[in-house]
């Protein structure tokens, strides 16, 4: 019956115009939640199931941030999609890490940037910024 589901599910994508390599990646991630849960019926698991799963990828399975907002992303569209129903899971994509650049440039950190360039004409064009 759950291959029925990721079947299904690609059909959506590919009406939808998603590109051959999204649809690979939306129906892995479904074919592997879909495995993981297979001892409930995908339409009866609960938001609280849903979550937990994502938390068990996260520090159980260690997954990447890249990876984890693709299978969140799965879910809220496969339940959206195949059952109509509105799935939050928005609080728990990772949060982004802010990277501040500085605002300036020290002279000691100015210097050590020019004398790292040993060519002579990447030299000159770092000394007219």
């Amino acid at each position: 019956m759950n291959k029925n589901y990721v079947e299904d599910f690609a059909t959506i994508l590919r009406l939808q115009r998603y590109a051959k390599s999204s649809i690979k990646t939306y129906t892995s991630h479904l074919s592997y939640f879909l495995k993981l849960s297979a001892k409930f019926q995908p339409e009866d698991i609960t938001q609280k199931q849903l979550e937990d799963f994502v938390i068990w990828l996260v520090e159980k399975k260690k997954v990447g941030s890249s990876y984890q907002k693709a299978m969140i992303s799965t879910i809220v569209k496969f339940y959206k999609e195949t059952f109509q129903r509105t799935v939050n899971l928005k609080h728990l994509y990772p949060q982004r890490s802010e990277n501040k650049l500085p605002k300036f440039l020290t002279k000691k950190e100015v210097k050590k940037i020019l004398d790292s360039t040993s060519n002579i004409k990447h030299k000159a064009i770092l000394t007219t910024i």
